[in-house]
């Protein structure tokens, strides 16, 4: 898909993790404001469907495929994103993973994925931003109940552990320019709800909001 790309990226965001309805709404604001997006996933198959949908909707968006637990898959999503669009400006992170069984191995996928893989992606993100000597918006969707999702106690978990890590490592990015935060949906959660709390985040005008955790209430809290 590189061949569609007429002109060189003015802002690239990198969105990994859901093609569902909080990722969608999300690439199209984007796109509205002008920033290629490359979308990433598991599964090269759907993640290139889904890059091939959000282009049919005229967003420019590049699939590619990562293993989410794997640090050196991470590590090189972030490279070849950098090498195909020339830069990366946002990360937003929807990476959920949800256990499949009460059993001490999923318990231990689900964390490595949520916690160690959402770090990693980070880190490799704000260096990437930091090499470049722009500003930064790193947003990761706390993997808790979501809209649509599952829940659970691994999940839960990881969550709070998704918050701390956020509020810690907002100090440690190498660049005070780059911001690090979390959004929190609450069980059925409005979609478009959750889409807009991220983007608010991603603002230019929220480069001082760093190490925060954003709630977004269900509809019984909105009664």
């Amino acid at each position: 898909m590189l061949d569609q790309l007429t002109e060189p990226a003015r802002e690239v965001a990198l969105v990994v993790g859901s093609d569902g309805p909080v990722s969608r709404i999300v690439c199209r604001r984007l796109a509205a404001e002008g920033i290629t997006t490359a979308v990433a996933g598991p599964s090269a198959q759907r993640t290139a469907l889904y890059g091939k949908a959000l282009a049919d909707e005229r967003i420019r968006a590049l699939p590619y495929q990562v293993d989410p637990g794997e640090w050196d898959s991470i590590d090189q999503l972030v490279t070849d994103v950098v090498a195909d669009l020339g830069r990366l400006d946002v990360l937003v992170n929807l990476t959920a993973a949800t256990p499949r069984s009460d059993t001490a191995a999923e318990w231990s996928r689900v964390l490595n994925v949520n916690l160690a893989g959402a770090y990693r992606l980070g880190r490799a993100a704000a260096r990437a931003m930091a090499g470049a000597g722009r500003p930064g918006r790193i947003v990761v969707l706390t993997p808790g109940e979501r809209p649509g999702g599952e829940g659970g106690p691994a999940a839960g978990v990881s969550a709070a552990g998704v918050a701390s890590l956020v509020a810690d490592w907002a100090r440690l990015v190498p660049s005070p320019r780059i911001t690090v935060n979390a959004v929190t949906p609450e069980p059925a959660a409005d979609p478009d709800s959750v889409a807009s709390a991220i983007l608010l985040l991603l603002r230019t005008d929220a480069r001082s909001v760093t190490g925060q955790s954003v709630t977004v209430p269900g509809p019984d809290v909105l009664r």
